[in-house]
């Protein structure tokens, strides 16, 4: 997942929910990132073990670090197989 934002250095929070509203893993946890960039998930919760197929929210939360305005992103993803 790529994204952007405002000019401005934020923190942000990335999480993963389930189709239930579950959080299933959280990528990052107030790490300080720049207007873009692009989030890579392996497919696995918080204890290492492979989530089922289904789809997912990814849900970004930025807040800017001079000026605490929250900036919330949204998309949704779908765990799959490979066809062979």
């Amino acid at each position: 997942m790529q994204y952007t934002l405002s000019a401005r250095p934020s923190l942000i929070r990335v999480r993963i929910y389930d189709a239930r509203g579950r959080r299933v893993r959280t990528l990052e946890e107030a790490r300080l990132a720049g207007r873009s960039g692009e989030l890579v998930w392996n497919g696995r919760n918080d204890a290492g073990d492979r989530v089922r197929i289904g789809p997912y929210v990814v849900l970004l939360e930025a807040v800017q670090a001079d000026g605490g305005t929250t900036t919330e992103l949204k998309e949704t993803v779908v765990v799959a197989r490979p066809l062979n």
